[in-house]
């Protein structure tokens, strides 16, 4: 983690976190009642030489930083309402789709 941040998450130099760090898991759901209910899937996706979170909530994707999508990705992808990509710019970014 980047030390500039580091006081977010614990206390330093007498300041209070003032985040807590949560692990991502692969799914989530959230609400109480059948009705108002939603299941979040994370997957991982290429940003370039490292991974990133894409989250798929029902029918709807996002996907913010991603370069590449694998077979298994596209799996995932079938079938949705809305896939909404992260196109960073019109010329060639590696870490991300462009335009």
């Amino acid at each position: 983690m980047h030390k500039t941040y580091k006081y977010c998450f614990q206390k330093n130099l007498g300041y209070s976190p003032i985040l807590v760090s949560k692990k991502i898991q692969n799914k989530i759901t959230l609400g109480k009642s059948k009705s108002e209910k939603i299941t979040i899937k994370s997957i991982q996706v290429q940003h370039g030489l490292i991974k990133s979170s894409a989250f798929i909530f029902e029918k709807f994707a996002y996907l913010s930083d991603c370069s590449k999508l694998s077979k298994n990705n596209m799996v995932h992808l079938k079938n949705l309402d809305y896939l909404v990509i992260d196109c960073f710019r019109i010329t060639k970014h590696p870490p991300h789709f462009c335009l």
